[in-house]
């Protein structure tokens, strides 16, 4: 997979992982990382992207829970970065997490980053993430998947 390819719409930009640059006053992102070894993924939303994986490699204090046993294991799967609002990352987020509705459930033998990528895709293709959510294609989202 090329590690720079997009899902549309949106665009693409090299971003560094481990830049210790904060992003803009407001701005937020959706991440998914993953323990390919353990097939566990982690979705969640950051205003400091460098900080929040750090967080949850257990490099510095803070992070979820459940990836505290990925270790060393946890690399980055894809970003959404460009949200104006935590409620718009928000309502990506959630959109992601969800595992019931058309085309939602995981298929059979399907590994967790697939299915990831797989409604990350879908969600990149509605119109809104939610009934109130801002319309996608006019979001000015970034999608990089590593």
């Amino acid at each position: 997979m090329n590690p720079w390819a997009t899902i549309s719409p949106g665009r693409v930009q090299p971003c560094s992982l481990f830049s210790s640059q904060k992003m803009n006053k407001g701005d937020c992102l959706v991440y998914c990382i993953a323990n390919a070894a353990a097939s566990r993924t982690y979705v969640g939303w950051t205003n400091h992207w460098a900080r929040r994986l750090r967080q949850h490699k257990g490099e510095i204090k803070g992070g979820a829970h459940s990836t505290r046993s990925y270790g060393p294991g946890a690399h980055p799967l894809f970003h959404v970065q460009g949200f104006k609002t935590q409620r718009h990352a928000r309502q990506l987020e959630w959109l992601l997490h969800r595992r019931h509705g058309p085309g939602y459930a995981r298929k059979r033998k399907e590994s967790m980053m697939t299915w990831r990528l797989r409604r990350l895709g879908m969600a990149m293709k509605l119109e809104r993430f939610t009934k109130d959510a801002p319309v996608t294609a006019d979001a000015g989202l970034v999608t990089i998947i590593f």
